[in-house]
């Protein structure tokens, strides 16, 4: 009869003994070697199973444990896993770096390149830099004469700027020339007006009477100036504010009058009443404007403001009939 192995199944011969567990032993030392590990992987441990069955409780069966060399084997390959991405994202690092370092280098020659462009333009339109800073100044003003015009409040606090500047001496100069250019055509209506007729006009042609009225003009503007200056620093207590700035703050308050003066020009050259009339309405319009200037630089409330125009044009006007009474006085007597 046949017999065969307990353990692997394998057919046997008469009295023959199966190796089976040896070489499994052997191999399984092996294999622990070659792991690493102690070569005493088996444990002989009673085959309860096997005793509760029946059979002879003296006979030892042998476990294979194997928990230490399965756990060797599972994570050599994990192992190799984490080292190969380890690897990987290295390598994407440094590409990353790379690139990184390559875009600042793109980067700092289109800056230099760009600065040299722009350091070659400068260079190029150095001689012309005088000459653009004069044409920049001219249209400033003209931008500011245009918002006079289109927008008048706005303009008035947006050029109440205590620092004189070319547009000043132009709008100042222009003022003063105009009112002489006044003065020359309606002289002897004017004598004949204030005096009643009981004066002569002083005889003076060409250029000595458009010069008087220049200089009664500029007389004007700057009487009224000052009179807006000591008001400004004794009634409303603005005892730091120089002359120069209230000055200075009437380049709208000219900028209104030479417009007046320029329309009224063809109407007092013909010797009417209506251009003289014109002229002292804008002379009038300009010292409300000189006004509300000056209450802007000194932050005054609105009611203050309406006090110093009201005040400063009834002293003007005060002042211009003293002195028409006290020149007919004395050239009457």
């Amino acid at each position: 009869m046949a017999r065969y192995c307990f353990y692997c199944g394998a057919e046997l011969e008469d009295n023959e003994k199966c190796n089976c567990r040896a070489r499994t032993r052997a191999e399984s030392a092996a294999r622990s070697a070659s792991y690493g590990q102690p070569e005493n992987t088996y444990q002989e441990q009673p085959d309860t199973g096997s005793s509760s069955a029946g059979n002879n409780p003296s006979q030892n069966t042998y476990t294979y444990t194997s928990a230490e060399t399965s756990s060797s084997s599972s994570s050599n390959p994990s192992q190799t896993t984490n080292n190969n991405k380890s690897k990987r994202q290295e390598n994407k690092d440094k590409q990353k770096a790379e690139r990184e370092r390559l875009k600042a280098v793109r980067a700092e020659a289109k800056r230099r390149s760009k600065a040299e462009k722009e350091r070659r333009r400068q260079s190029y339109q150095a001689g012309a830099a005088a000459g653009s800073y004069r044409t920049q100044q001219l249209r400033d003003f003209g931008r500011d004469l245009l918002q006079l015009l289109t927008r008048p409040a706005d303009a008035i606090k947006a050029q109440a700027i205590p620092r004189w500047s070319l547009a000043h001496s132009i709008l100042l100069i222009a003022g003063a020339f105009l009112g002489g250019a006044h003065f020359a055509f309606a002289n002897k209506w004017l004598y004949s007006v204030l005096f009643n007729q009981r004066l002569t006009a002083p005889n003076l042609q060409g250029a000595g009477l458009y010069f008087t009225g220049v200089l009664i003009s500029a007389f004007f503007l700057l009487l009224y100036t000052g009179i807006l200056w000591i008001l400004a620093r004794f009634l409303f207590r603005q005892g730091g504010l120089p002359f120069s700035h209230t000055l200075a703050v009437g380049k709208t308050a000219w900028a209104y009058l030479v417009l007046f003066m320029l329309i009224a020009l063809p109407t007092t050259m013909q010797g009417g009443f209506f251009g003289l009339l014109l002229v002292l309405m804008g002379f009038a319009f300009s010292c409300l404007i000189h006004a509300r200037s000056v209450a802007v630089i000194t932050h005054l409330t609105e009611n203050q403001t309406m006090n110093l125009t009201l005040v400063s044009i009834m002293i003007f006007t005060s002042l211009f009939a003293t002195a028409i009474a006290f020149f007919q006085t004395l050239l009457i007597a």
